[in-house]
């Protein structure tokens, strides 16, 4: 019996001849019966092992035609086109809404922390204005999530020391997660890996608390560095599958960080969907399904990959791939000095925002730092602004998106009036394209441009002001 040995099911059993003889186990069988002109004709799907059949049983004479065709292949390829474009929409989604509701938060934000600075404010609001900032970066956070798993988050990435990073992480994790979870940290020599500080913290926090999950009576959850060979298992998941440049792999030196826990293991017949977007096995009010997708979206943006191994009763392990960063230069970082909260002295900053709200609190709040500001609600306005004042502007702080012209087109204007301009985007979401300018706080040829998101705290925004202003010179940008 053909059927049989391919299909694992008989032609009686197919057809239904016998109703003593039942579908085997592990054979999933669904079927359409047509009578037509008396003749009997069965069109079915089968599915075993992970293949997938249709079949068309045709009734004549003296017995079935059956016609059957394995289509595996062509579902899953169906499947990823679907997966991809429900992605796509998404995050284009996600990409659309992302400047305007950050936009929203950081007008919010902004208030809020400038109520805080009120010494008048009653100790009774303070404390709820401090919930509603801790919602704004919640909300803030839910936006990242998106534009992580849809490959469109921006990252400022910089040289990482990763083993001692991977110790404060860790040591940040021993402090929150429950005491009955052992944490232990191994490594084979210290390595550095050039990325965004705060989205590989994002991806180790993720995976963190997804065995903290799985070990709900505590367990051991281990964590190593160490170098390796090029990724020779790769997991992809069906929306984000791609063709591997096995050259690109030979020729970089390679680093894995090994995640693993002790937890309940991941079922073999989910482990391909759990970097899916929205995919999850946690109650709707423990999980929103973006953790896992966040964290290959961020490992993919880092020029990484990413494994999993898991076995049911005995635990997960993650492979984290990053690309190690083999050169000695390492950009200083701020000392203490410079870390604590920086005002200004009178300096002239340029502010470049096109929606009034956001002008008029990034405005209050620069102004409480002792700088003063010339606005300008558009891209060309600024212009004719920085070229009547070119010698007393210390920065300009531009919004990315704007009709016209956006914050990258605008800094190369303004190259062109003082090849030495300092400048910063800050953005609720810059599109792809004429980001490739941007240094992070890197110089760029003569001038430099800095960026960072929206919305931001004060003290950050201090902070990187302090780090973009030139020394400062009593003469220099005052009005």
């Amino acid at each position: 019996d053909v059927l049989e040995d391919i299909a694992g099911v008989s032609i009686d059993v197919y057809l239904g001849v016998s109703e003593n003889m039942s579908i085997p186990n592990g054979i999933n069988l669904t079927q359409e019966r047509i009578v037509s002109d008396g003749n009997l004709r069965v069109l079915s799907e089968l599915k075993r092992s992970g293949s997938i059949f249709e079949i068309i049983a045709y009734e004549i004479k003296n017995g079935y035609l059956l016609i059957m065709r394995d289509v595996t292949d062509e579902r899953l390829a169906r499947e990823k086109l679907t997966a991809q474009e429900r992605l796509s929409v998404i995050g284009q989604l996600a990409a659309g809404i992302a400047h305007d509701f950050n936009n929203m938060l950081n007008v919010v934000l902004g208030i809020s922390e400038l109520m805080l600075r009120d010494a008048e404010l009653p100790d009774k609001f303070r404390k709820k204005v401090e919930m509603i900032i801790n919602q704004i970066y919640r909300a803030s956070n839910l936006t990242k999530q998106i534009l992580d798993f849809s490959r469109k988050s921006i990252y400022q990435k910089q040289v990482i020391n990763l083993v001692q990073f991977m110790k404060e992480v860790i040591s940040l994790l021993k402090r929150t997660l429950p005491e009955n979870i052992k944490i232990n940290f191994r490594y084979d020599r210290e390595h550095l890996i050039y990325a965004d500080a705060t989205s590989i913290q994002q991806v180790i926090m993720n995976l963190a608390i997804n065995a903290r999950d799985a070990m709900p009576e505590g367990g051991d959850l281990n964590f190593e560095v160490s170098q390796t060979g090029p990724p020779k298992e790769i997991f992809m998941p069906i929306s984000q599958r791609e063709v591997v440049d096995e050259k690109e792999l030979i020729d970089k030196q390679w680093i894995v960080i090994t995640v693993s826990d002790t937890g309940v293991g991941i079922p073999e017949n989910i482990i391909d969907k759990i970097f899916e977007p929205f995919f999850t096995t946690k109650p709707r009010s423990k999980g929103t399904g973006l953790g896992l997708s966040q964290v290959y979206g961020i490992i993919r943006e880092h020029g990484g990959y990413i494994n999993v191994k898991s076995k049911v009763g005995k635990g997960t392990t993650f492979y984290i791939y990053l690309p190690e960063f083999v050169s000695l230069e390492v950009k200083p970082e701020l000392n203490e000095e410079e870390e604590k909260y920086i005002s200004g002295q009178g300096e002239v900053i340029l502010l470049v925002e096109d929606d009034p709200e956001v002008i008029e609190v990034n405005c209050q709040i620069l102004e409480t730092l002792n700088y003063q500001v010339l606005k300008a609600t558009d891209a060309f306005s600024a212009i004719e602004v920085y070229r009547e004042n070119k010698d007393k502007i210390a920065v300009v702080i531009s919004d990315f998106l704007m009709p016209g012209m956006n914050g990258v087109e605008l800094y190369k204007r303004l190259k062109e009036i003082n090849p030495y301009v300092k400048f910063i985007i800050l953005s609720g979401y810059m599109e792809g394209g004429d980001s490739s300018v941007l240094g992070g706080g890197i110089p760029q040829e003569e001038g430099s441009i800095y960026w960072t998101y929206k919305p931001i705290k004060v003290k950050e925004i201090s902070e990187l002001i302090r780090r973009v202003l030139p020394p400062r010179r009593t003469q220099d940008f005052f009005l």
